[in-house]
């Protein structure tokens, strides 16, 4: 069976957000919400998947490092297995370099450090959703 596509308003990109966290969903959805986007909420890296598998259509994931169960590395992985083709953008809390390169091993897109200013996620977002321009090497 094909899964349906959730169509609400073909001009809102849609966020995946993956955190245990549900005060970050309510906090970034007011963000969000604003700035035309749709933010769908996965507390778990099952939950998301749950919600790819149902044919979610997301044009960016925003990903938790530090999450009970599968941690955001973990969830990466299954990300990466699932072959989902929206960039990855993880957050975390964590004052160290060691996630941050697990991550971008793992395929993440980029990394934003915990607390961060709205405009910088922002910014990252719409950087990471601007479509590639390849640049011919000329002769």
């Amino acid at each position: 069976m094909i899964p349906t596509r959730l169509a609400v308003n073909t001009d809102k990109k849609t966020i995946l957000l993956i955190d245990d966290d549900k005060s970050v969903y309510l906090s970034l959805k007011m963000v969000f919400d604003s700035k035309k986007f749709r933010v769908v909420y996965a507390e778990s890296c099952d939950a998301a998947a749950r919600k790819l598998h149902r044919g979610l259509i997301c044009h960016i994931i925003i990903l938790d490092i530090m999450m009970p169960g599968a941690s955001g590395i973990d969830c990466l992985d299954k990300l990466m297995e699932m072959k989902i083709k929206a960039p990855v953008l993880v957050l975390s809390a964590l004052d160290s370099y060691r996630p941050c390169r697990a991550a971008f091993k793992k395929g993440a897109a980029d990394y934003l450090a915990k607390p961060f200013q709205t405009e910088e996620l922002l910014d990252t977002v719409n950087k990471l959703l601007a479509p590639r321009r390849w640049r011919k090497t000329g002769r």
